[in-house]
């Protein structure tokens, strides 16, 4: 799916508009996705207050609106504006929304404001601002900023349609009374500005709501070198087993991870690369590592590493995945050190890996294989030697001073970049993923890919893809606050079932 700038998008509905599309159709196509979406989260009514502009997006809100009561929720609706100074639009159910509306310079308690939020769910909707702002809020608009913020805390959740009021849409950079949002809609396709990392903090999660506008965009060069990398695209690259399949066919992946005191990595990302598909998984570990490691997975070989002894089994092996709880100290980027060198097949650089790497980053061009690195936040600004900015600008610094490498960036909407490909943000995924492990398994299964063939530009995309889809199965049934590695492991298979239309 494109990315597009928010100029972009509205030169996209202009273009719909002047193509015989009428706005009321594509205002209905937005609510109906929304609603849609709406009562998946939400399946009892509950209260929600609503904050409505005067242009489409508050339109959009009023529309909203008026569906929910219908649907049995408590609804409250505050406009900006008196229905005359508004956008008109024919629609039954708007008009009946804005006859039931307060407007804002009406209310007695306008300047301190006292609304009470006590049934469940209880949700704020931010319709304020749309794609069309230009300048901060100012007037009216701050001041109903001011009151949305200060009845945050009364609601279990938050909500901005298109984009949360305040924020830039041109450049996701936020004023000061952005409003903080815990789920955004998006319509239409996803804005360049809400993946902003800046941004992050007033976005929360990211919804794209379909308008069915995908021939307009096929027409139209974007200015973008982006993609939102959805379910359907993680389809397109998925590959079936053959009836003649055997396990070499499959592939075999070597994994050096672990040590003493990091047992747990080097099971993560062994495990993760059986269960991702490989045919035959290796785990090698420093020889201090003298007590089995992995007793719960009989599948799965083990072996020693040092500087003084790489096996030769060590480089019969499609794919690796480098470091995983190695540890960081003189001995692990000796060994590291030699086996760049020494590559037989594409790589996953993770972990203690990568603080090798970031101490020593000559060592990547001994190299002539595929490297995929996957660091976090805190790996990366390490890589770059500098605080990181917006990952996308992070991306184009490393490529240009390792362009053979391919840059998982991991973060909310993990942004997958490499040499003359089109950057590519992930659509999978949730907070809950936030905690120890993670990486393991996600390296273990990108390892796994490369091993069965996919090309490293393929197998990373799609590696990622599969992981936080993985992770937004179990969180199904146990939330995102008790969500753990291993509960991510075990969600691969089915999560693979459901990539592969299989489910």
């Amino acid at each position: 799916m494109k990315i597009l700038t928010c100029s972009e998008m509205q030169a996209l509905e202009a273009q719909s508009f002047q193509a015989g599309l009428k706005p009321v159709t594509l205002m209905q196509r937005a609510v109906e996705g929304m609603l849609g979406d709406w009562k998946r989260r939400f399946p009892r009514p509950g209260q929600a207050i609503f904050f409505c502009g005067k242009g489409n997006n508050g339109n959009d809100g009023l529309w909203l609106a008026d569906c929910l009561v219908h649907l049995g929720w408590q609804v409250e609706i505050v406009t900006s504006h008196p229905a005359e100074e508004r956008k008109e639009v024919s629609c039954q159910a708007v008009q009946h929304a804005l006859s039931t509306a307060k407007v804002w310079s009406s209310l007695a308690f306008c300047s301190n404001p006292s609304f009470s939020l006590k049934k469940h769910p209880r949700i704020i909707v931010d319709a304020l601002l749309g794609l069309g702002s230009s300048d901060s809020p100012h007037g009216v608009c701050l001041e109903m900023l001011e009151a949305m913020r200060s009845l945050k805390s009364q609601a279990s959740m938050s909500v901005s349609i298109d984009l949360p009021s305040g924020l830039d849409p041109q450049t996701g950079i936020p004023s000061p009374d952005t409003f903080p949002a815990d789920l955004t809609y998006s319509l239409g396709f996803m804005k360049h500005c809400l993946l902003m990392d800046v941004a992050r903090p007033y976005v929360g999660r990211l919804q794209v709501i379909a308008l069915d506008l995908e021939k307009y965009v096929e027409a139209n060069n974007t200015d973008l070198n982006a993609d939102f990398f959805t379910l359907q695209e993680a389809r397109n690259l998925t590959k079936q087993l053959t009836a003649e399949t055997y396990k070499g066919k499959r592939g075999t992946l070597h994994c050096w991870a672990g040590s003493e005191s990091m047992r747990g990595a080097a099971q993560l990302v062994s495990h993760s690369g059986l269960r991702s598909g490989a045919g035959l998984v290796r785990l090698y570990s420093h020889s201090s590592l003298s007590s089995p490691i992995l007793p719960s997975c009989p599948e799965i070989i083990t072996g020693t590493l040092s500087s003084k002894a790489i096996p030769q089994t060590f480089m019969e092996a499609k794919a690796w995945v480098l470091g995983p709880g190695i540890g960081v100290d003189e001995e692990s980027l000796r060994i590291l050190t030699k086996l760049l060198e020494q590559a037989p097949c594409p790589i996953v650089l993770d972990a203690d890996a990568l603080s090798l790497v970031a101490c020593d980053l000559p060592i990547l061009n001994a190299c002539a294989q595929p490297i995929i690195l996957t660091p976090h936040r805190g790996e990366l600004e390490r890589l770059l030697h500098q605080p990181a900015p917006e990952r996308q600008e992070a991306a184009s610094l490393w490529l240009q001073q390792h362009p053979q490498t391919i840059l998982v960036a991991k973060g909310p909407n993990t942004l997958v970049a490499a040499q003359n490909q089109t950057y590519s943000f992930n659509a999978s995924g949730n907070p809950g993923m936030a905690t120890a492990g993670m990486g393991d398994v996600l390296a273990g299964m990108i390892g796994s890919l490369l091993a069965q063939g996919y090309a490293p530009w393929d197998a990373a995309r799609l590696g990622v893809y599969w992981h936080g889809k993985a992770a937004d199965h179990a969180v199904e049934k146990l939330g995102e606050q008790c969500l753990t590695a291993s509960d991510v492991l075990s969600s691969v298979a089915p999560a693979w079932k459901k990539i592969s239309n299989q489910d």
